[in-house]
């Protein structure tokens, strides 16, 4: 297996719910068994359960501003520092964001190591109050390095170096989010030139003969794949594909393994899909559209016509879907999207399901489910609540096992138009 084979990159926990939070932790290299060994990349920061996964993560890449995206940075940064030795986590947001967070880092850095500063009597000669010095006082441990990001521009993450020299990369492009700096970001690693395919069988002796004899054993270029696309928030406008022209959008967006897409309004209504648009929001409709804008080529046909291939694309081997409303609940938002997405999808899609259900974080800590949920969790005490146990210990659901286990999409449809 080649080092490139070897290196796995893998969505490890997602909490996601429109307007409280949303975070996802990626690790890359080791493997599923032993994350300890691999590198943990966040993708937002906002205030979520899961931000204890989250503290590992060196890199956070933050796609806007609005604070269930990135308000928990400088809790995540102080336990960070805190945990790894005083490092500074570095955190890659929309440059337009840089003066303001940078000030916002100023204050609460300042509050962080504020301390009281009291005379011998701890009072104040001309009244009871005792004297402040909220400037002054112990350091404080709120450390963070902020990088401003433009749309196309490339990150290669710093050491460590993954199997074979491997290295990360992190790619930003621009989405639209109702006129709010918002960036996406595709993940992938690269590989330095290594043996040409027809020496990599061969001895290290004969490899070395041939060095001896002037002969070039590495290839021309180095290997790149890449991992996934993160939208994070946007509308179509910012992501849509044109099948008879050049797309919107870099060809490095769609050309991974996995999209995560927002998809935060379900209803099946035009004014649903209506002020999503306005909110600078995705439908389940538009993600419909979206992935049926892709040219699709059954069994990966190849074609004769130059032109064809140029502008043919394929679609994404698996879709994750995240950011939806809290005001529906589990099931009649997973009911929406199964009758919805077009059927060829069902078998590639997982949902970010794991801010609905308490049974989910329970399951990670191994204790008891209070049946004391809030009104989103009223799922988990159904009778027909027997899919609550496909969420994955990532904190999503496979559609098609979700439509298995509610009796098959026909059964979906009788529930939804019943209820």
């Amino acid at each position: 297996m080649s080092s490139e084979e070897e290196e796995e990159v893998r969505v490890e926990a997602v909490w996601s719910k429109a307007g409280m939070g949303t975070c996802l932790v990626v690790a890359v290299g080791g493997n599923s068994g032993n994350s300890n060994k691999s590198m943990k990349i966040a993708l937002d920061m906002g205030v979520t359960p899961i931000m204890e996964d989250a503290i590992a993560a060196s890199h956070v890449f933050v796609s806007h501003g609005h604070v269930d995206h990135m308000g928990g940075i400088f809790h995540h940064a102080r336990a960070h520092s805190v945990t790894h030795n005083g490092k500074a986590p570095t955190y890659y947001v929309p440059f337009q964001l840089v003066p303001m967070l940078e000030r916002a880092r100023d204050s609460i850095s300042e509050m962080d190591g504020a301390q009281l500063l009291q005379q011998d009597d701890a009072t104040n000669e001309n009244n009871d109050t005792p004297n402040h010095n909220c400037g002054g006082g112990r350091k404080s441990l709120l450390r963070l390095n902020l990088v401003g990001v433009h749309p196309g521009d490339e990150i290669v993450l710093p050491k460590p170096t993954l199997n074979g020299g491997g290295k990360v990369f992190v790619r930003a492009f621009a989405v639209d989010h109702g006129g709010h700096p918002a960036l996406g970001y595709t993940i992938g690693i690269r590989w330095p030139p290594g043996l040409k395919e027809e020496y990599r069988q061969l001895k290290g002796s004969d490899i070395r003969d041939l060095v001896k004899a002037g002969i070039p054993i590495k290839a021309d270029t180095g290997v790149e794949r890449l991992a996934l696309t993160y939208t994070g928030d946007t509308c179509l406008s910012g992501l849509l594909l044109r099948p008879s022209q050049q797309s919107s959008q870099p060809s490095f967006v769609w050309d991974v393994p996995l999209l995560i897409c927002e998809v935060t309004y379900v209803e099946n209504t035009m004014d649903s899909q209506q002020k999503a648009t306005e909110r600078g929001h995705m439908h389940i409709q538009h993600v419909a559209q979206l992935l049926s804008s892709f040219e699709l080529q059954s069994n990966n046909e190849d074609t004769n016509n130059e032109h064809d291939e140029r502008h043919r694309r394929l679609p994404p081997r698996r879709i994750l879907l995240f950011h939806l409303s809290g005001k529906y609940s589990a099931e009649y938002a997973l009911h929406q999207i199964a009758l919805q997405l077009p059927r060829q999808f069902h078998d590639r899609c997982d949902v970010a399901i794991a801010s609905f259900h308490k049974t989910y974080h329970n399951k990670r800590s191994n204790s008891n489910h209070d049946k004391k949920n809030s009104s989103h969790d009223n799922d988990a005490s159904s009778s027909s609540s027997e899919w609550i146990s496909n969420i994955q210990e990532n904190g999503c659901i496979s559609l098609s096992d979700y439509i298995s286990a509610k009796g098959g999409y026909d059964h979906i449809r009788m529930e939804l138009n019943n209820s």
